[in-house]
């Protein structure tokens, strides 16, 4: 009853995180110029690779790796963010420069979310997911809130965005730092070499978060290239209705890591086995027909009801994406497993094995069937990276019981 809780909570904070962020996004579209609306989604495209690059899993990290002192992890989080933040400037004045404000603040409030999960962290080790869910749904409130009366009056998106970076840092000064009253005691001073370790293991994490990234885009990179920037737009909306359910696999995910990893430091390899082959195998049964198929009878109502008429001609793309779900949840447990075993570097592997499918998946799938090869390609894209962490993550668990 307490994992469906943790589950529960850690779902519903997430969905509310996510849902605001695409409010925003809605908001804008509403109240302003397609030319800002561009500007904002172009900001996003460019600096959420390079801050998925600084991410590293440094949260993960710190829950499953019981040596690592929240200073040092803290303090790498702060020059990690520093350095992106550098780099993305100078990116922006020299290359773009006629977005550099948008990327500027951009890059400032995902910076504050990644000093924000930094500080979930603590709370992910206790397991005290209720304590992060109220968390991110009272900034989620306090940022939607402040982002539309400033939009209204103003109509100024630049400005309505400095508002939003204000609330965050308050939030994060006020409320999330509280939550290092649950640390142990921690030596005062920074150890400068395990800093630096930690860095260096969390190089092959960084890399695989960026290739994941284009993982996503490149079938969105060769629609525009082989189709039109039109059928990008259609395709990115109908396949963001799934990020949802994707959300659910993440919380999931995060909730079953402690257990993952207390099976893994006490031997307990066959439970371990049993339920990657059994358990894991057992609920995508059940994500098909709780999922799937309601799905495949729904998808053009919901889409009509959610985006229109013209989206909703395009359903077959939502049916086929949908079953993605399957091997996306999958491949969010298998990796929660490859991070309890603290395989960075074959993580990293995986995710170069799949980028190249991904670009040959989509550029065959596309340019022979158009959108429909677009959705193919996300299920093959995702069925590939599913197969490659489950015989890897076998691996792991038949050599180490065979040391044990």
């Amino acid at each position: 009853m307490k994992k469906l809780k943790n589950i529960g909570y850690t779902f519903g904070g997430n969905l509310v995180f996510a849902f605001i962020k695409w409010l925003i996004l809605i908001l804008i579209v509403r109240f302003t110029t397609p030319e800002e609306v561009g500007n904002y989604t172009f900001a996003i495209a460019l600096t959420t690779p390079l801050l998925l690059f600084v991410n590293m899993r440094l949260r993960l990290r710190y829950v499953v790796e019981d040596n690592l002192s929240f200073k040092n992890v803290k303090s790498l989080r702060n020059i990690l963010n520093i350095f992106c933040f550098i780099l993305i400037f100078f990116m922006g004045i020299v290359f773009f420069q006629n977005y550099i404000e948008y990327i500027v603040l951009v890059a400032m409030i995902k910076i504050l979310d990644l000093q924000s999960e930094i500080y979930y962290s603590i709370l992910h080790k206790k397991q005290n997911f209720k304590a992060i869910s109220l968390m991110q749904l009272g900034k989620s409130i306090v940022i939607i809130t402040t982002f539309f009366l400033v939009l209204i009056l103003s109509e100024n998106v630049l400005l309505s965005l400095i508002t939003q970076i204000f609330v965050q840092i308050l939030w994060l000064f006020f409320i999330e730092r509280k939550s290092t009253r649950y640390i142990k005691f921690e030596e005062n001073e920074i150890n400068k070499k395990i800093v630096y370790t930690i860095f260096l293991t969390g190089i092959p994490l960084g890399i695989v978060q960026l290739l994941n990234s284009y993982n996503i885009l490149v079938p969105r990179y060769v629609i525009e290239s082989i189709l039109s920037v039109k059928m990008v737009g259609i395709f990115a909306s109908i396949s963001y209705l799934l990020t949802i359910i994707d959300l659910f696999m993440n919380a999931l995910s995060q909730n079953i890591i402690v257990n993952v990893k207390n099976n893994i430091e006490n031997g307990n390899f066959i439970k371990l086995k049993r339920f990657i082959n059994k358990g894991v195998f057992i609920v995508s049964l059940v994500l098909v027909l709780v999922l799937i198929i309601p799905i495949y009878f729904t998808s053009k109502p919901i889409i009509n009801i959610v985006y229109g008429e013209m989206y909703a001609e395009h359903s077959d793309i939502f049916n086929i994406v949908a079953i993605s779900i399957i091997f996306n949840f999958q491949g969010w447990i298998f990796d929660t497993v490859l991070m309890a075993f603290k395989v960075y570097k074959i993580q990293l592997v995986t995710s170069i094995i799949t980028l190249l499918i991904s670009v040959a998946t989509s550029l065959v799938m596309i340019s022979n069937y158009g959108l429909l090869g677009a959705a193919i390609s996300v299920v093959i894209i995702a069925f590939s990276q599913s197969a490659i962490k489950y015989l890897i993550v076998i691996y792991l668990i038949r050599k180490e019981g065979i040391v044990v």
